[in-house]
């Protein structure tokens, strides 16, 4: 599952959050052109860190997380709450579990500012941007 971000983030601080969020479990971030995957092995969290360079700008970057977790997105929605603070970015992840109760590939949570928005992304992939809908009353869900 993916957290999509709209800013560039530098593997040695992204490595340092994650293993801070992740505490106490075995971490493996995979960031084109430092790492490759032979050295995932053994890990409990995998993390691959994504560019999209054929899009100029708008959210080109993404997080794809990878752990053995039966509800898995309570903890990206935690997850791309972090990142939006830690790093001053906005960034959004899937809105199924609040919103539709069942999988839609076009509705997101957006974090931005300390705010969350329903979104639409559908656009995303042709033009890097996505469309708020509402702000929402939210509160990120327990782990």
């Amino acid at each position: 599952m993916d957290i999509v971000i709209n800013k560039n983030i530098e593997y040695e601080d992204l490595q340092t959050f994650l293993s801070e969020f992740f505490i106490d479990r075995k971490l493996f971030l995979s960031y084109e052109g430092v790492n490759d995957l032979n050295d995932s092995q053994n890990q409990e969290i995998f993390v691959q860190y994504l560019s999209d360079d054929e899009l100029q700008d708008g959210y080109k970057f993404s997080l794809s997380v990878f752990l053995k977790c039966e509800d898995i997105l309570p903890v990206l929605e935690n997850l791309a709450s972090s990142v939006s603070a830690r790093f001053n970015c906005s960034a959004f992840c899937d809105a199924s579990r609040l919103i539709l109760k069942e999988h839609n590939y076009y509705y997101s949570l957006l974090f931005d500012s300390n705010k969350v928005y329903l979104i639409d992304d559908s656009t995303l992939e042709e033009t890097g941007r996505v469309t708020k809908i509402i702000e929402l009353k939210y509160e990120l869900p327990r782990l």
